[in-house]
C-alpha cells in the first residue's frame, strides 16, 4: 500500500482532532465565543520570561517575545468564568518552516511542522501525533463534574 493514503488519513484525522477541540472549548459569553478569525489578540508565551503576553492574532508563533525569545501561541483556559484567577495554560503551539518533499502537498508539509508542547514541557511534538493529542487532551480533563473547559483570550477582544 502506497504512503500517500495514510498520509491522507492522517491528516483528516487531525482535522477532526483540531475540529474537536474548537467545538469543545466554543461557547461561554460574548467574550469567549467570539469566532478566532474576528479576534484582534491572542495569548502568547514568552519561552524566555515564561510569561503571557497578548500578541497580534494574524501572527503565526514564533514570534519575537519581549524577554527577546521566541513567543508561541499559548492556549489559556478556564473551568469557569476566565477571571485571571481561574485561568490556566493548557498548552503550547509552535510551527517551524517546513520544505515540502517531493511531490508533497505544501499543506500536509505545513501539517508536519504544526507542533504542540505542555507548558511544563520541554519537548515539542507534532500536531498530529498521540502525545499531542494526550497534551491537549489534559486541559479538558482539569475540569470536574459539570465545569466546561472554556478558552480564554486577552480582554482587548
Amino acid at each position: 500500500m502506497s504512503e500517500k493514503p495514510a498520509v491522507g488519513i492522517s491528516v483528516a484525522v487531525a482535522a477532526l482532532v483540531v475540529a474537536g477541540i474548537v467545538v469543545a472549548i466554543g461557547g461561554g459569553d460574548g467574550r469567549k465565543s467570539t469566532s478566532l478569525s474576528a479576534r484582534e489578540k491572542l495569548w502568547f508565551y514568552d519561552l524566555g520570561s515564561k510569561e503571557l503576553f497578548a500578541g497580534p492574532a494574524k501572527e503565526r508563533p514564533p514570534v519575537k517575545a519581549t524577554s527577546g525569545e521566541d513567543g508561541v501561541r499559548a492556549y489559556v483556559f478556564s473551568c469557569g468564568q476566565c477571571s485571571e484567577s481561574e485561568q490556566f495554560i493548557g498548552y503550547l503551539e509552535n510551527f517551524e518552516d517546513v520544505t515540502p518533499k517531493p511531490g508533497e502537498n505544501a499543506m500536509i508539509a505545513s501539517n508536519r511542522g504544526h507542533l504542540i508542547r505542555a507548558v511544563d514541557g520541554t519537548e515539542w511534538f507534532p500536531a498530529i501525533s498521540e502525545d499531542a493529542n494526550k497534551i491537549t487532551g489534559s486541559a479538558k480533563s482539569r475540569c470536574s463534574g459539570d465545569q466546561k473547559l472554556t478558552e480564554c483570550f486577552p480582554e482587548s477582544n
